[in-house]
């Protein structure tokens, strides 16, 4: 049922997705969807929730010494998107999000709240958010690059050049200079 929600809400957005559509897709009864799902805003909460086991490995990658962390940042991406499953939650979130604005305050709370975390033990306090900002938008546009747009020279790369070359960007934002 989830699948098929984030597919609806993916392609029709939240006012042309209905139970209905949501229970056609997955084949089951619009009973079974209800049951679950007590209103459109739960099913959608749940369709563009990033699950915890994301979460848990961008904590492990957090984990890392500040000096490696940005590798470890894009190791975590690079993963999460080989994980059939997975990938198929971020994708939706992502799509979702550029249509819907209480997916993109969803989304947007997660990065802003996990990211910050990478970046305030090595930075002023008043460059925290613009360093994460920066982290979030080398992240999540290779990310698209590579595994929504799928264009040809990102999807090309081997995933260990990734990690070093993206990885070394992200570095720069954690721990360098930022002019």
């Amino acid at each position: 049922m989830i699948r098929a929600a984030r597919h609806q809400f993916s392609v029709n957005g939240f006012a042309g997705t209905s139970f209905t559509s949501v229970a056609a897709e997955a084949g089951v009864d619009v009973k079974l969807v209800r049951y679950y799902f007590s209103t459109k805003e739960a099913l959608f909460d749940a369709a563009v929730t990033v699950p915890d086991e994301f979460r848990g490995r961008v904590r492990s990658a957090l984990e890392a010494p500040i000096e490696e962390r940005g590798r470890a940042l894009v190791r975590c991406f690079t993963e999460a998107w080989k994980d059939a499953p997975l990938a198929e939650s971020l994708r939706a979130a992502l799509l979702i999000a550029g249509h819907e604005e209480r997916a993109l305050e969803l989304l947007r709370a997660n990065f802003e709240s996990t990211l910050i975390h990478a970046v305030e033990e090595s930075v002023p306090t008043d460059e925290r958010l613009l360093r994460a900002t920066l982290i979030t938008s080398q992240i999540l546009g290779f990310s698209f690059a590579r595994n929504i747009y799928r264009f040809a020279p990102a999807v090309d790369l081997d995933e260990e050049v990734v990690i070093d070359t993206v990885g070394a960007t992200v570095q720069r934002y954690l721990t360098g200079p930022l002019t």
